[in-house]
């Protein structure tokens, strides 16, 4: 029956579903971020991929008034992959199978 409808209306979200300042999980990590991660695939297909990078990219831009902020949820980024060793090698085989075939 297709993918969950929460992870349908990540995919689908505006730009207004990255933005702005988060209420932080307990271990202080952006929820959205923890979506994002959750939907990580890298046996998706490209286009999913892409899209994907296309929402944690907005995720990090937020509203673009901050470049420090941004800059903070990179770091958030790497520190929630960092911490969680399944994601962080599911980011790596995402990213070979983006280099290899883009």
């Amino acid at each position: 029956m297709g993918e969950p409808r929460a992870r349908r209306n990540v995919l689908r979200a505006g730009h207004d579903g990255a933005q702005g300042t988060a209420n932080l999980t307990v271990a202080g990590t952006d929820p959205r971020l923890e979506f994002l991660l959750d939907l990580l695939d890298p046996h998706a297909s490209l286009p999913l991929r892409h899209i994907w990078l296309i929402k944690l990219l907005a995720w990090v831009r937020g509203d673009g008034k901050s470049a420090s902020a941004a800059v903070g949820r990179v770091t958030q980024f790497l520190d929630a992959i960092e911490a969680r060793p399944a994601v962080e090698a599911r980011v790596r085989e995402w990213w070979a199978v983006f280099v290899r075939e883009v």
